[in-house]
């Protein structure tokens, strides 16, 4: 706010104050104020520096009144004196900030005169900028003669365009309702250019990836199943998905390395098995059931990690007279999704047995957690038994020492009264043979 009431106040140049605007708008600060010093500045300023000056707005996205009132005074200015760079940005632009399309109709008209000098990457930018712009901002006047000289300056330079520049191009150029799906789509200018784009895509395709070629088979698709661009197309699309090798040169190799490593998803699938199906009723029996038997294969080949509404989507196109329909080895799909292609149920039973053998691990590590302490536990009790035996054991042998002193105490005794007895036995024989003895001398005598 400081720096705006010091321009203010100053004697800057508007040239000056554009160049402090852009500073500050580029900072994305106090937008609102420089939009209304940029139109009081405005009349005062070159077409070069308010269509910059512009530009800066909308690169942020920021969309007034006060903008768009300075956008209404560059439409008054003579804009031919705008580099090719000015024009193009001033375009690319005004798809940011609703507040430009005063002006792009007007920009575009003068950016189309000096077409023929323009690089082919900014042409095709252009081309793709009128394409976004909806409503009638361009007029249809300004779109096809845009259409015309692009169609001059870019055919011849095709072969110099990288491969996204290829897919841009084929997106942005469509031809008119009443021109699509002719044979003779060749005879518009725009169905010119799109063939000479299809002619270099096919020059080309095995060099490609596989989500360029589908994007471009989309943008191509106005041509017709009749078009030899499009039975060219279809026919690789068969060989790419069905694998097939070929004669083994040198394009085969490409085109199983692309298979490999830029494989389509099954997503991208079901939007190449969209794209072609409106085309099969022109294409023939060989081309539908190479480049049907093709996705096909992709689909059975997919056929475990396809989720149900997948599934749904291509049962639908296979059931029907078109497309899949058309197909001889449908009921070969068929079987493979209802069965059990249907990658969900073997996954939720691998699921099913993983956590089982889990909980299976687990209960059995608690288990052995169970014995482990068990064990401890014996051993911890059978040794504090261990210590309070040995704590105990001086009594014990005490009283089994006393024991043993009192058995031994008792079988001396009863030792003792058997030798005695034995004496008094003794004795009383011997008193007995001495009376004896006695009685016989006494007979004697």
């Amino acid at each position: 706010g400081l720096v705006l009431e010091r321009l203010n106040k100053t004697s800057a140049s508007a040239v000056e104050v554009a160049g402090v605007l852009r500073d500050i708008v580029g900072a994305g600060v106090a937008l609102e104020p420089c939009a209304s010093a940029l139109l009081k500045h405005g009349a005062e300023l070159p077409a070069a520096e308010l269509a910059s000056t512009i530009v800066a707005f909308a690169e942020k996205g920021y969309t007034g009144e006060a903008l768009g009132k300075a956008c209404e005074e560059l439409a008054g200015m003579p804009l031919e004196d705008l580099s090719s760079p000015s024009l193009l940005a001033f375009a690319v632009a005004s798809t940011k900030s609703p507040s430009l399309t005063s002006c792009v109709g007007k920009v575009v008209d003068v950016a189309v005169t000096l077409l023929g000098m323009w690089p082919a990457a900014d042409t095709v930018r252009l081309l793709v900028t009128v394409a976004k712009t909806k409503g009638n901002t361009i007029s249809a006047e300004t779109r096809k003669e845009l259409i015309q000289q692009a169609n001059v300056s870019l055919v011849p330079k095709l072969g110099e365009l990288p491969a996204a520049e290829i897919v841009r191009l084929a997106l942005a150029v469509q031809p008119v309702a009443g021109e699509q799906g002719s044979a003779n789509l060749g005879e518009g200018d725009a169905g010119q250019l799109l063939e000479a784009v299809g002619k270099e895509v096919v020059r080309r395709m095995s060099d490609l990836p596989q989500a360029h070629l589908l994007l471009l088979t989309q943008g191509l698709a106005p041509l017709g199943g009749k078009h030899c661009v499009l039975r060219d197309i279809c026919g690789f699309w068969g060989a790419v998905l069905l694998g097939d090798e070929g004669a083994g040169d040198e394009v085969s190799r490409r085109r199983k390395e692309m298979e490999r490593s830029q494989a389509l998803t099954a997503d991208q699938v079901l939007k190449l098995a969209s794209l072609v199906t409106p085309l099969a009723k022109d294409l023939d029996g060989e081309t539908v059931q190479r480049c049907f038997g093709g996705i096909g294969a992709r689909f059975i080949a997919l056929a475990g990690s396809l989720g149900e509404a997948q599934k749904k989507a291509i049962l639908e196109q296979a059931q029907k007279d078109e497309g899949l329909g058309l197909w001889e080895g449908r009921s070969k799909l068929t079987r493979a999704l209802e069965k059990g292609g249907g990658g969900d149920r073997s996954r939720s039973r691998s699921r099913k047995r993983s956590s089982r053998s889990k909980s299976r691990k687990r209960s059995r590590s608690r288990s052995g957690r169970k014995k482990q302490k068990r064990g401890r536990s014996s051993s911890s009790s059978s040794r504090s038994k261990q210590r309070s035996n040995n704590k105990k054991s001086p009594s014990r042998s005490r009283r089994r020492s006393k024991s043993r002193s009192k058995s031994r105490g008792k079988s001396r005794s009863r030792s003792k009264n058997k030798s005695s007895s034995r004496n008094d036995r003794t004795k009383r024989s011997r008193s007995r043979s001495s009376s004896r003895g006695r009685k016989d001398s006494s007979k004697r005598r």
